[in-house]
């Protein structure tokens, strides 16, 4: 069956924004997987479509994968129905909830900070900080690897602290 060009450039728009074949058909109702990876073979040797990435999906936020595992294990929502919105699989969306049990909101953080030896924070103003301060912060803001490390255990640490406080608080209130 031949489709006219306005409907094969329609499910490519519709594909370059949801980046999922499947998803794409289920919303359009067209065409069959196989003719649009067909399709979508043929743009991108034109040179029209849009260069497919060497690693999937872009990496996301922690608050956006944070938001994803909320709705899934704590709003009741469908996982497959997440992974057919945002375009991650299940698998991944699962390996999420399991790092962020591990380690709270630090496990769902990207580690690009500790393949690089020093990474430039910006120093809080003077009128920010607290008369106590819990870790030493460098005049230049440059911090190593380890020290990189050494406080986002802390904050794992502060976070899981913070979890339990919300939950003491939540059992309080019933």
């Amino acid at each position: 069956m031949a489709f006219p060009k306005f409907k094969v450039n329609r499910a490519l728009k519709v594909y370059n924004k949801t980046r999922s074949v499947k998803a794409t058909v289920k919303k359009l109702g067209y065409p069959c997987e196989v003719t649009l990876r067909r399709w979508i073979k043929a743009d991108a040797q034109a040179g029209n479509g849009v260069r497919k990435r060497r690693f999937g999906l872009p990496q996301e936020s922690a608050e956006f994968k944070l938001e994803v595992i909320q709705r899934c294990f704590e709003a009741g929502e469908s996982v497959r129905a997440l992974s057919d919105e945002t375009g991650y699989s299940g698998s991944i969306i699962y390996q999420w909830h399991r790092k962020y049990r591990a380690h709270g909101i630090a496990g769902l953080m990207r580690k690009k900070t500790e393949r690089r030896m020093a990474v430039k924070v910006k120093p809080p103003k003077p009128e920010n900080q607290s008369k106590v301060e819990k870790f030493p912060i460098k005049a230049d803001g440059h911090y190593t690897a380890k020290e990189m490390r050494e406080l986002a255990e802390k904050f794992e640490a502060l976070q899981m602290e913070n979890d339990i406080l919300k939950g003491t608080i939540e059992i309080i209130k019933k």
